[in-house]
């Protein structure tokens, strides 16, 4: 791992460069292999997550190629980001207030159906289908309780605090 780019180490070098891109312009967020790398590095996992939170809201287009003496058995490509021109970027996201992970789970409690759990959104939306999906959602509660971004719902269950709404926008 002692090859990642010190760009891949830093989340705040990819969402400073975000605050000032302009239309077309490219970032290198890795070089490698992103789905190895990523499990074994989880300031890398947050750059990534970053990088395709802002695609979905279409503020980045994301690509990636093969570097060129890569071999198959090396398996190394170059993932770019590119300003798109259009599309949103979540400011308490930009502005490193909340990580891209705490937003989606403040998105998935503010959209949840009625009758899902907040710990089933929650774990939905961070995408954690393994058996630990159920401590990992109970952590971002915790996490995002002790931020004072959600707190208690009338009855039971919990909603956005105003600093939550507030960082969703």
């Amino acid at each position: 791992m002692s090859d990642l780019p010190n760009s891949a180490a830093m989340v705040g070098a990819m969402t400073s460069w975000c605050r000032v891109a302009e239309r077309g312009q490219q970032y290198i967020y890795h070089l490698g292999s992103l789905a190895r790398d990523r499990r074994a590095s989880g300031i890398l996992n947050i750059v990534a997550d970053t990088a395709m939170l802002l695609a979905e809201t279409r503020f980045l287009r994301l690509q990636q190629e093969r570097m060129v003496f890569s071999s198959p058995e090396d398996d190394r490509w170059v993932y770019l980001a590119t300003r798109s021109g259009t599309g949103y970027a979540p400011r308490a996201v930009i502005s490193l207030r909340i990580t891209s992970f705490e937003w989606r789970a403040l998105r998935a409690v503010r959209d949840r159906e009625p009758g899902i759990s907040v710990t089933r959104a929650i774990r939905d939306a961070l995408v954690y289908p393994t058996l630990t999906s159920f401590d990992v959602a109970r952590s971002m509660i915790e996490l995002l309780q002790q931020r004072q971004l959600i707190e208690a719902a009338n009855g039971k269950g919990w909603t956005l605090s105003r600093a939550g709404l507030e960082a969703l926008t």
